[in-house]
C-alpha cells in the first residue's frame, strides 16, 4: 500500500510539472474577456460567457493578418490582436482600408475570411431581402422564385451597411462605420427558358452586376458589368459554367479593396481594378454615402436559390494617431497589430507598434464553450476563403 501511494504520488508529481511545461513553453488557454476581436473571437455579452482559445507559444512565421497573442507595451496581461503590417513597411489606414506602401492590397493577398452579415440557412430572409421573401416558395430546403410574367422582380438589402456583426449569442450589434466592400454568394439554378439572374453591389456612386443567363448551347454565363454617369452599362468581362443551366451553380461577386471579383463554382476571376470609386454627388445626406442598396438581386422567368450569404470586408476605423493622419513607417523588429471590432479595440492606432519580441504565440482554437468549439483559421486569399 505504501509502494502505491508513493508511486501514485510521484505520478501526479510528474503531471503537474508536465502540465507546468506545457503551460510555460507549449501552450496555454487564454480567455477572451473583451469585444475587440469579434466576430472572430467572441467576449462576454450578457447571455454568452468570454469564448476560451488555445494559445500555441513560441517563435513563428510572421504573416499579415495572423491572429497573435501578444504583451502591450507597458502591461504584463496577454491580448489577441490581428498583425496588419510587417517589419520594415509602410501603414496607412484611409476609408477603412489598409495602404501597405502606399498601395491597397491585391485581391490574391491572403488575409482574414470575410464576416458574414447575412445567411439565408441562420437567418430569417424577410429580414434582408423582404421583396425576395414574398414571392419565394420553401421546396426543400431552397426557395423556387418566379418573376411577373414579362416583368423583373427587385429585392434589396441595406443601404446603411455597417461594421456590425452577429455576436456569440447570434443577436446583432450594429456598427459606427459605414462598410465600403461586400460580397455575395448564393447557389441557385434557373427553370424557365429565358430566366436570369442579377446580383448588384453599390459603393459610393458606383453600380456593379453580375448578369446571369442561360448561353445559347449549354451552361450558363455571367456578365460583369460598372455603371457609367450615362446610365449605360461597360462590360468588365464574363465567365461561364458549361453545365445546363437548369442544374445547381454558385456564384460568388464580391468588391474588394477597388477590385472587383466574379465567379461560377470554384473557379474565380479579377475582372477590374480601379484607384477609386465614383463619388455620389446627388446623396440627400451627405453623412449618407450609400443611397442604394449595398446588396440587390433582380429575376426574371422562374429559378431556384439556396445558400444566399452576404459578406463583408473589415474596416478600420480612424482613430488614436499612429498611421491615421500620415504613414507610420515600421522598424525592423516592428509589426502594427489591430483588432478586428475596429470601433472598440485599443490597439496599435493608440500604443504604436509592437516590438516581435512581445509576440507570444498564435491562437490555435476556441475549446470553449462547447458549441463554439472551432479551428482558428489563418489567413487566406479572399477566393478561397469560401
Amino acid at each position: 500500500m505504501k509502494k502505491w501511494l508513493t508511486r501514485s504520488a510521484w505520478a501526479c508529481l510528474l503531471i503537474v510539472c508536465a502540465v507546468l511545461v506545457i503551460q510555460a513553453f507549449v501552450c496555454d488557454v487564454y480567455r477572451v474577456d473583451s469585444g475587440s476581436m469579434e466576430p472572430v473571437l467572441h467576449g462576454p455579452d450578457g447571455k454568452q460567457p468570454g469564448e476560451s482559445v488555445l494559445v500555441f507559444y513560441g517563435a513563428q512565421e510572421l504573416r499579415r493578418f495572423e491572429l497573435a497573442v501578444l504583451r502591450r507595451p507597458g502591461e504584463d496581461a496577454p491580448i489577441v490582436k490581428r498583425i496588419v503590417a510587417l517589419p520594415g513597411e509602410s501603414v496607412l489606414i484611409s476609408g477603412g482600408d489598409l495602404l501597405i506602401d502606399g498601395k491597397r492590397l491585391a485581391c490574391d493577398v491572403p488575409r482574414a475570411a470575410p464576416i458574414t452579415v447575412f445567411d439565408s440557412a441562420v437567418h430569417a430572409l424577410d429580414a434582408a431581402f423582404p421583396e425576395l421573401a414574398r414571392g419565394a416558395r420553401d421546396v426543400g430546403g431552397a426557395w423556387r422564385v418566379e418573376a411577373p410574367a414579362g416583368g423583373e422582380l427587385f429585392s434589396g438589402f441595406a443601404p446603411r451597411m455597417t461594421d456590425g456583426f452577429w455576436n456569440a449569442s447570434n443577436d446583432w450589434v450594429d456598427g459606427s462605420e459605414l462598410v465600403n466592400d461586400l460580397g455575395v454568394q448564393l447557389a441557385f439554378r434557373l427553370l424557365a427558358p429565358g430566366a436570369t439572374l442579377t446580383v448588384e453591389l453599390t459603393e459610393d456612386g458606383d453600380r456593379f452586376q453580375a448578369r446571369i443567363a442561360p448561353r445559347t448551347t449549354v451552361g450558363v454565363r455571367v456578365d460583369v458589368l460598372r455603371s457609367q454617369p450615362d446610365g449605360s452599362w461597360t462590360s468588365l468581362g464574363a465567365v461561364e459554367e458549361h453545365t445546363p443551366g437548369d442544374r445547381w451553380h454558385t456564384l460568388s461577386f464580391a468588391n474588394l479593396d477597388n477590385t472587383l471579383l466574379a465567379g461560377l463554382g470554384r473557379g474565380t476571376s479579377v475582372f477590374a481594378s480601379y484607384p477609386a470609386n465614383a463619388p455620389l454627388l446627388d446623396a440627400p445626406d451627405p453623412n449618407l454615402r450609400h443611397r442604394l442598396p449595398r446588396v440587390a438581386l433582380r429575376i426574371t422567368g422562374a429559378i431556384e436559390f439556396r445558400a444566399l450569404r452576404v459578406e463583408r470586408d473589415r474596416c478600420w476605423l480612424r482613430r488614436g494617431t499612429q498611421a491615421v493622419d500620415v504613414p507610420l513607417q515600421l522598424g525592423p523588429d516592428e509589426v502594427f497589430v489591430l483588432g478586428d471590432n475596429s470601433s472598440q479595440s485599443f490597439d496599435s492606432r493608440e500604443y504604436g507598434p509592437v516590438k516581435v519580441s512581445d509576440l507570444l504565440g498564435r491562437p490555435g482554437s476556441v475549446l470553449w464553450p462547447r458549441a463554439a468549439i472551432r479551428r482558428l483559421d489563418g489567413p487566406r486569399p479572399w477566393t478561397e476563403t469560401r
